[in-house]
């Protein structure tokens, strides 16, 4: 293969994964990447001098863009560029804590995680945990003297107060930004956007969320080396474990009863 061949192959495959996000391995504008060391250096080099990088875990080959110094927006710069004027700072402190939870409770033992691909999790799922996180840090923060949130560099008062003043939308309605549920629903659409989940408004009383492959990647190769994920997964483990153990007790009483014809 010459230079040429190299660099026009190397450029391609770049190109469809700037459209696609990620490509299976198996792919036939993979195959050079797989087969060629040359093809493979040609395009981490010419993602890291756009500020992006290729990488391969699981099933796929993955570009993402990196926090700083891409000429690329990613789903979430674009989200706060799009909705600047109606969210602040605490909102999308909020939105990342929503985001963390969900990774936190999917991010799991293989029983729990086959639980989560069958069931989903709900957006009052996801407002049930994080309202207890919340209160959580809030009562550890006031019991340290405010040294648990200086010490971890989270606004546990600022975030707190703000999710305290949400209202508590009724699922499946349009859901407002000024509600708890709104925020919920703008956290799992920058997923859906980044094709990291799919979110299904089929069930009659709430939206469900259901994590694709493409996140069960990311999550391996991205934040198991992240420290900063790794404190903030133990603080929400903490707080949340009991929280998970219950509903999971809760989901097999409900599936065996399903099992047995509705009977207890």
């Amino acid at each position: 293969m010459t230079e040429k061949e190299i660099q026009e192959k190397a450029f391609l495959l770049y190109t469809k994964l700037l459209e696609k996000g990620h490509l299976n391995r198996n792919h036939e504008m993979v195959v050079p990447y797989n087969q060629e060391e040359r093809v493979r250096l040609c395009i981490f080099r010419l993602a890291a001098a756009q500020g992006t990088e290729v990488f391969e875990s699981g099933e796929h080959l993955h570009l993402i863009t990196l926090p700083e110094g891409s000429i690329f927006a990613t789903s979430y710069s674009q989200a706060v560029s799009q909705s600047r004027q109606s969210l602040d700072v605490i909102d999308w402190y909020i939105i990342s804590f929503i985001q963390l939870v969900f990774c936190w409770e999917i991010d799991n033992d293989y029983s729990h995680k086959m639980s989560i691909e069958r069931e989903g999790v709900t957006y009052p799922q996801l407002e049930e945990m994080v309202s207890k996180l919340f209160s959580d840090w809030k009562a550890i923060n006031e019991d340290t003297e405010e040294q648990f949130s200086d010490q971890f560099k989270l606004a546990v008062d600022k975030v707190y107060h703000k999710w305290d003043t949400l209202q508590y939308q009724k699922p499946r309605i349009r859901y407002s930004l000024n509600s708890r549920l709104g925020l919920i629903h703008k956290a799992m659409s920058i997923f859906k956007e980044g094709k990291l989940v799919h979110i299904s408004d089929a069930h009659k009383t709430a939206s469900i969320v259901y994590p694709n492959d493409i996140l069960y990647e990311r999550l391996e190769y991205i934040f198991s080396n992240l420290d900063r994920y790794q404190i903030l997964k133990s603080l929400i483990n903490d707080s949340l474990e009991m929280y998970r153990n219950k509903v999971d007790v809760q989901l097999r009483s409900l599936i065996r009863e399903q099992e047995n014809g509705g009977t207890a």
